[in-house]
Formats: structure tokens, sequence, C-alpha cells
């Protein structure tokens, strides 16, 4: 497997400070990597005999065959868009509002972050509790656990999509099989902690979710700097990538190691996600369809770290 090692690693609170919640720019990646053989990229080499475990690998067409087409194919049949993951929707557009919606600040919304917003409730006039970002093509498919209730299980999409979420749930098992061959050590910690933590009856083998992503010029066109929080600290998350049509950018970027990942049609991505990540502008009429495997450690009930349903 191809090593690239970054030419540069800023500390890891600063950067965060610097760029999270905000929409990627040039300034945040000085090195695009695209390759077409397997690779992975490691930071910089803290002395000649030190070697620094990667925080990125990339599987070069993992998704082959009639698996390849039948994924690609559900994933980009699916439309769905939130408004809750502000984290990701970059901060928020008041134009955008007032051009979409004719919503005026202090009037119709008023911020509660950056990137995410209170609206009204039309019939009391008071601010409603929950507050929510910019809608994205962005959707939670699998295993949760509900905010208020406590307990653990799959959203209705899921009972009402039943064949594509049987289609869907194949990415685990092809995203598992190319992380055990590509890092067995990051495989084992998170099959074991899976294992002795989390209900079978509440994961898809080593993953609980999956997150299906959209990218389009005239849409999403791209996801704010963010960590994946919840995601199982000893384990790597894995994310499936296609193309539809042609366009530039869309890249998966790092900018604590000033690094961008051009991703090719079928490759699996392998990723630290506790580093702060996102997704640059996707330019042209393309679509970049993503599906992101990881593993909610919220969703543990067995073992020292388990938190019972309610």
């Amino acid at each position: 497997m191809k090593t690239f090692i970054a030419d540069k690693e800023h500390n890891e609170k600063k950067i965060f400070d610097k760029w999270n919640g905000i929409f990627p720019t040039t300034k945040s990646y000085r090195k695009v990597i695209s390759y077409s053989k397997d690779f992975q990229i490691v930071s910089p080499a803290k002395n000649k005999s030190s070697e620094n475990e990667p925080f990125l690998i990339c599987i070069k067409n993992g998704y082959k065959g009639n698996e390849f087409k039948e994924i690609k194919r559900t994933l980009l049949s699916i439309e769905d868009t939130t408004n809750i993951r502000s984290h990701c929707s970059g901060p928020v557009d008041k134009i955008k509002l007032e051009k979409e919606y004719g919503w005026k600040e202090g009037r119709d919304y008023k911020l509660s972050t950056p990137n995410s917003f209170y609206t009204k409730n039309k019939k009391t006039g008071e601010w409603k509790d929950i507050a929510q970002g910019q809608n994205i093509n962005s959707l939670l498919l699998g295993y949760k656990r509900g905010k208020f209730t406590g307990e653990i299980g799959l959203s209705n999409w899921e009972d009402e999509n039943h064949d594509r979420w049987e289609t869907l749930q194949k990415i685990s098992t092809i995203n598992e099989t190319a992380f055990q061959k590509a890092f067995p050590e990051k495989h084992k910690t998170q099959k074991l902690f899976c294992e002795k933590h989390i209900k079978k009856s509440h994961r898809i083998g080593i993953y609980t979710a999956l997150t299906s992503n959209q990218y389009k010029e005239e849409e999403t066109e791209h996801m704010s700097f963010h960590i994946d929080k919840g995601n199982a600290k000893f384990g790597f998350t894995s994310m499936c990538v296609f193309r539809v049509g042609k366009y530039k950018g869309g890249y998966l970027i790092f900018p604590r190691w000033e690094v961008a990942v051009n991703v090719d049609d079928g490759d699996i991505i392998l990723a630290n996600s506790s580093q702060i990540h996102g997704v640059s502008q996707i330019i042209g009429y393309g679509t970049r369809l993503s599906c992101v495997a990881y593993c909610d450690d919220g969703l543990a009930t067995m073992g020292s770290l388990g938190k019972k349903e309610m």
C-alpha cells in the first residue's frame, strides 16, 4: 500500500477552534491526494525511527459488480433532507433564509449558535425549544437512542423503505471486510467493543448506523468542518463514495494536516473521524454520493460502559 506522509501537523485544539463549523476553503489544505491504487496518509514522523498510524486509508474500487450498481442506485434515490445536523451544515445564511422563506432575524428566527437557530411557534408566538440548522441532503439510517425516551431502535424510514434498507445494509459487510484487511488492529478493537458493549440486535455487524449524503451544486454543495461525536473512541469511521456525472471538488479535507483527498467512484475510506474534517464545495452538474458507517458508543447497554434503556 502506498504511503503518503503529510507535510504539516497542526495542534489539534487550535485547528479545531479555527475551523469548526466553517465551510472548507482552499486555505484549509495545501495538497490534494489522488492515487489509482490503495493508499494511506500518515502524520509527519516525529523522528526517523517512529511510525505514525494512518489517519486515513483509501481502498480503491472497494465496490464492484452488481452490488456496486445496486448500492449506488439506492443511494441516489434518497433525496431526504435534515435540519438537525447543524454542526455539519455551516454558518447560518441569513440572506438565503430571507430569500427562500421570507424570514427575518428577530422576527421569524433567532440564532442559537453561528450554525443553528430557533424558529417561532406560529400558533403561540413563542420561540421553540429545539434549535435547527440549515437543510442538507443527509439521512440517518440504522439504530439510534431516543433523545427523550432513551430507547434504542430504528426510525420509521427503514419500515417504510424495507427493500432499500435491505440493500444498504450490505454496506456494513463490504466496509468491514475492507476495514479488517487494511487496518486489522483498529478493526479488532472496534469489533471487541461492539461485541462487549452493544447488543447484536442494536447494530449491523460492527456498525450501529449509516448516514447517506448527497452533494449537488444546486443543493447541498459542501459540508462544514466537524468531528463525529459518539463514534466509538477506539474505532475508525468507514465511508463509501460514488460519483454520478462530472464535477470538480467534493474533496474530503483534514485541515490539521492540510490534506485533501479526491475520492473516486466506488472507493472506501477509513478515517479517524475524531479529527476535524469536512467536504469542499462541489462544482458542476454531477452528484457526489457517500454513505458513512459508524459505531455510536451511546448505544452501549452492556458491560462497564453500558447505559440501560429507559
